[in-house]
This record gives C-alpha cells, sequence and structure tokens, in this order.
C-alpha cells in the first residue's frame, strides 16, 4: 500500500506539472502517452511489426493534426497509410491485422488528442475535469465496494468489481464533479450546474 501510495503521489505531481505547464509540454505529452498505450495494446495483440510501425506513425499523424487544427488531413493521410500499407503487405501481414492496427491507432489517438481541444477552447482547469471525474468514479467504487459489495458485477473480467461500487462511484463523480466547477466557476457567479451537465458526468464516470 505504502509504495501505492508513493507512486500516486509522484505520478500526481508530474501529472499537475504537465497540466499547468506550456501547452506544447501537455501537447508532446499526450502524443507520448499516447504511443504508449498503443505499444500495450499493440503487445496484447501480438501484431507484425510493419503493422505496429503504421499504428505509430497513424497516432503521431493524428496528435500533429489535432494539435494543429487539420483533424480532417489527418485522418484522411491515415486511411491513406493504411490502403498503401495494405497493398505494400500483402501477403506478409493479414488484412485483418491492419484493419485492427488503423482501429486502434484512430480510436486511441483520436480519444486523448481531444485533450488538446478542451485545452485550446477552455482552460488549465478545464482539461481537469475528465480527470477528476475518472478519479472520483474509481474512488468511490472502491470504498462502497468494499463496504457495501454483494453482487458481482463482471466476474470474468474483474472478479472484484461489484455493482454496489458502480453505483457508488457514479454519484460520488456527479456529486465530486458539480463541486469541482462550483468551486472553479464560483457557486454565485455561475450558478450550480445544470441537469444536462450532471448527466454528461455520469455518462464519463459509467463510460470509465
Amino acid at each position: 500500500m505504502l509504495k501505492r501510495i508513493l507512486t500516486s503521489i509522484i505520478g500526481l505531481a508530474v501529472f499537475f506539472a504537465v497540466i499547468f505547464a506550456h501547452h506544447y509540454v501537455l501537447y508532446c505529452a499526450v502524443t507520448l502517452i499516447a504511443l504508449g498505450i498503443l505499444y500495450e495494446m499493440y503487445s496484447v495483440m501480438e501484431l507484425e511489426k510493419p503493422a505496429q510501425i503504421l499504428g505509430y506513425l497513424s497516432g503521431l499523424i493524428i496528435c500533429a493534426g489535432f494539435i494543429f487544427g487539420k483533424q480532417i488531413f489527418a485522418l484522411t493521410a491515415v486511411c491513406m497509410l493504411f490502403l498503401i500499407g495494405m497493398v505494400a503487405l500483402h501477403g506478409k501481414v493479414g488484412s485483418q491485422k491492419l484493419l485492427a492496427a488503423a482501429f486502434a491507432a484512430v480510436f486511441i489517438s483520436v480519444l486523448m488528442s481531444s485533450i488538446f481541444m478542451i485545452r485550446k477552447r477552455f482552460d488549465k482547469y478545464t482539461v481537469l475535469l475528465p480527470f477528476v471525474c475518472a478519479w472520483l468514479t474509481d474512488t468511490g467504487a472502491y470504498f462502497t465496494g468494499r463496504l457495501l459489495g454483494k453482487h458481482k458485477l463482471a466476474p470474468n473480467i474483474s472478479p472484484k468489481k461489484t455493482v454496489e461500487g458502480s453505483i457508488g462511484g457514479l454519484v460520488l463523480s456527479c456529486i465530486g464533479c458539480v463541486a469541482y466547477i462550483c468551486i472553479m466557476v464560483g457557486l454565485f457567479a455561475g450558478g450550480m450546474p445544470k441537469m444536462s451537465v450532471i448527466l454528461k458526468f455520469a455518462f464519463i464516470g459509467l463510460a470509465g
């Protein structure tokens, strides 16, 4: 437990340093994290090296496209890249493997690059909001599950997760994010968040 706490403290320190640094630092960090996630996924999928290389290049192209506001161009370039790859690697790498690599690259890179859009459109405090929502969901689910958890949620995937824990996570996420907005915006200046905003927090928690 002590090792986990120390690791979390160091990780949080680095995280906040990146979030509050110059936006280009955030862009570089998110791009590296996206490539790291791709590496982990491709290792699990046991893809051939050529497919992995195409995936990494696609990830870089998509992240760069979001950074410079050329999303459509980037996605078009990735499609062309994999079409060329399917022709060039025909008979060497299966089409299913290449399509799997393409899906993973687009899925991960686009979702991670949405952080760029939040930073550009809003501010560094708003960038924190999705992370706060996810952390609160995990924290609420953990403690509620430990105290009240009886019904297994998905035993074949994660034996310790429970229905009660999931509900507790969603409730804490919604309450905590509403409190976060009130603190950041100002309770009296901005007023209470609308129900649609609360439902969005619930959706983020559910997705997490």
